[in-house]
């Protein structure tokens, strides 16, 4: 036999009364039926493993049947597959599906309750990936607060697409920016934008392809990642992979070029074996000509250098001896004669650029976390441009 049990409120509090029934023989909850002091109510209905199957709310009844507030429907895993909201002359305000894609669509009705005035989509984890504001065409951007209490501030392409997405991770700290493909769902992107910016590059299978981390001084670090690295574009403290690099460049601003200038030159790359570390490191004169290789032992040590003439021959060899401590205990040199035409073996792919978009023209200037006049470390908070004065 179903029990219930019901539950009084004195006068002055919302509620007037809460009827809640049981499943036979059991203390879980059936169904929540509420009546409000203003004549509203509000069903709730469970099913034996406590996730809900539907919510049904009506307004006060003024005159005749009572009208539909909300009504919810839910499936198993307890995510709604279907709900409605109406106004209390009973319009249609808004109403939503859950569709084949995964996706939940939601529409929002004008006072008439026919018209459509704005169309979101919603993941899984309820974050808008959709959004068109047809009563204001020019509104491309949404605040949302997801469910765990987040602020995210999301933007949109004209064609209701995902363009980006940021979370603010503090005044002191900065943001964390998301940037979707044209589907509006795939990660393309992601910046950091703290007292320095750092960016995350994903191929369209979601692997990392490169991470780019502008440094306090002006320069830039890219590192190149191999097939297979896969990282999680949602992570608020997501931090360059130690493993799966294949070569680091090191450039560094253009000091003959303008002070705003955002160009730069290459000044070393470092080819990185499997194990992460550094084999090879190549060092370029300020004429972007390669002038010095090295090579380094499984500790990182430079164990032979060699120093380049202007067409490319090695005109004089070092080599080092290591001990226990951080310095070599003998360095031994030789110099190479022009006519041997030695050269180093050298993969010029490497020093190419990496294309990708300069993630600076996609979120401004970093975090300004003091006030500095003019330049500082690197940066000119007032231009918006790296300094070098």
């Amino acid at each position: 036999r179903t029990s219930s049990s019901l539950y009084l409120f004195p006068e002055g509090k919302k509620e007037l009364n809460r009827e809640l029934t049981y499943f036979p023989d059991s203390r879980a909850i059936k169904s929540i039926r509420v009546e409000y002091a203003d004549g509203g109510s509000l069903l709730v209905e469970f099913r034996p493993d406590g996730s809900p199957t539907m919510l049904r709310q009506y307004y006060p009844a003024l005159e005749g049947a009572p009208v539909l507030a909300r009504s919810i429907d839910y499936d198993a895993d307890g995510r709604v597959i279907r709900s409605t909201f109406q106004r209390p002359d009973g319009s249609l305000k808004a109403a939503g599906r859950a569709e084949t894609s995964g996706l939940f669509e939601q529409l929002e009705y004008d006072v008439d309750g026919r018209t459509i005035i704005a169309h979101r989509d919603f993941d899984v984890r309820g974050e808008i990936v959709y959004f068109r504001d047809f009563e204001r065409p020019d509104n491309h951007s949404e605040q949302q607060t997801l469910p765990n209490g987040t602020a995210v501030s999301v933007e949109f392409r004209e064609d209701g697409t995902r363009l980006s997405r940021t979370l603010s991770l503090g005044y002191y700290v900065g943001d964390q920016v998301l940037f979707y493909g044209e589907d509006g769902v795939t990660v393309t992107t992601v910046v950091f934008r703290k007292r320095t910016i750092s960016a995350f590059y994903l191929r369209p299978d979601g692997t990392l392809s490169q991470v780019r981390e502008f440094t306090s001084g002006g320069g830039m670090t890219v590192t190149v990642y191999g097939p297979g690295v896969r990282v999680d574009p949602s992570d608020s403290s997501l931090a360059a992979p130690s493993s799966g690099a294949v070569v680091r460049q090191h450039w560094r601003k253009n000091y003959g070029s303008d002070s705003r200038s955002r160009e730069f030159v290459l000044d070393r790359v470092e080819k990185i074996d499997t194990t992460g570390k550094v084999a090879t490191r190549f060092k370029f004169d300020n004429r972007q000509m390669l002038k010095g290789v090295e090579y380094l032992n499984s500790d990182e040590k430079v164990v032979e250098s060699q120093d380049l003439r202007d067409d490319g021959t090695v005109e004089r060899i070092y080599h080092n001896q290591w001990g226990d401590k951080d310095y070599p205990i003998s360095t031994r040199s030789e110099p190479v004669d022009r006519d041997a035409g030695l050269k180093p073996d050298v993969d010029e792919t490497l020093f190419a650029p990496v294309d990708a978009t300069d993630p600076r023209t996609l979120v401004g200037p970093p975090v300004q976390q003091y006030s500095y006049p003019g330049c500082y470390e690197g940066y000119d908070y007032e231009s918006g441009y790296p300094c070098d004065y």
